[in-house]
């Protein structure tokens, strides 16, 4: 797991009960294991392909404006393309965006507008994406391809009260409930989709 303000990360092994930490010289705001066993890092410098805490490859984010928004949360689709969204650092302006990393290590823009981009997680048989739309404290849902860009096709799955919390991190079960991290509403809420 990341601290993001203090650009520290951490892994734990429960096999041995160890905990190890390692400082970053950049912002992260999400990360995943490739299958060559690299860490990818959604950084505010482009996207980082790390090996043994050596950054091997760099990919700019075309359009991201890194004097104005951080990277924040991401996720892996079901065929591997690593999605990942910014935020206004103010968190009050719509300049961030939804980006997705795809195979053959292109970054292509899928929404733009938002304010703070949290989740995305996906149905079980990967043809749904829901997205936190946390400055409006909404859930969106979207018809989802891996290899085809979004064309409006959403709609708002659950809004919440101001007394709730904002959505901020999702995922989704092996029974395709999705599970909801409430910042400022301490708490999980889950959701069945069936």
């Amino acid at each position: 797991w990341i601290d993001i303000l203090r650009k520290i990360f951490y892994s734990f092994d429960p096999a041995t009960g160890n905990c190890i930490y390692t400082n970053l010289s950049f912002h992260v705001g999400s990360f995943t294991l490739t299958t060559k066993q690299e860490l990818l890092f959604a950084t505010n410098e482009g996207v980082k392909f790390v090996n043994n805490f050596k950054v091997t490859k760099t990919i700019d984010v075309p359009g991201f404006d890194s004097v104005n928004c951080n990277m924040n949360d991401g996720k892996c689709d079901k065929s591997g393309n690593f999605l990942f969204g910014s935020m206004d650092k103010s968190e009050s302006k719509p300049v961030g965006a939804l980006y997705r990393l795809n195979s053959e290590h292109k970054v292509e823009t899928l929404l733009t507008g938002v304010v703070i981009a949290n989740g995305p997680a996906f149905s079980t048989n990967g043809e749904t994406m829901y997205f936190s739309d946390s400055f409006n404290r909404a859930i969106l849902k979207f018809k989802y391809r891996s290899n085809k860009k979004f064309d409006d096709n959403f709609e708002i799955f659950i809004k919440f009260d101001k007394n709730e919390g904002v959505p901020d991190g999702l995922s989704v079960d092996s029974q395709d409930r999705l599970w909801v991290a409430m910042w400022g509403g301490e708490k999980i809420n889950i959701f069945n989709m069936l």
